[in-house]
């Protein structure tokens, strides 16, 4: 019987909110997701289950270049500190974007 082990993720992101919501179904694999009516992601697995919020798009200015920038949040429950690590490097290396 698994206990409920909570963990969370927060970063903030260069991606429009519409940008991120596109790209979640491949950074998350093999995680299906479900959208809700609130606007959150919910993936289950296995009995375990990530919640993922995105703010509002916002926008960060950089002398004349402006840039989309969104919070995004992941609530994990039921996830040991492998499976939650292993999500999380997953999104982070899936999502990132290269530069320079």
């Amino acid at each position: 019987m698994r206990n409920n082990v909570y963990r969370q993720y927060h970063a903030e992101m260069g991606y429009s909110r519409g940008e991120l919501l596109r790209e979640i179904p491949n950074a998350v694999a093999p995680y299906p997701v479900a959208m809700q009516e609130d606007g959150c992601a919910a993936m289950r697995l296995d009995g375990r289950c990530a919640m993922l919020r995105i703010s509002n798009d916002r926008s960060r200015a950089l002398g004349s270049l402006v840039l989309p920038v969104i919070d995004v949040a992941i609530h994990f429950e039921n996830f040991t500190e492998q499976q939650y690590q292993e999500f999380v490097d997953r999104f982070r290396i899936r999502l990132q974007r290269g530069g320079g």
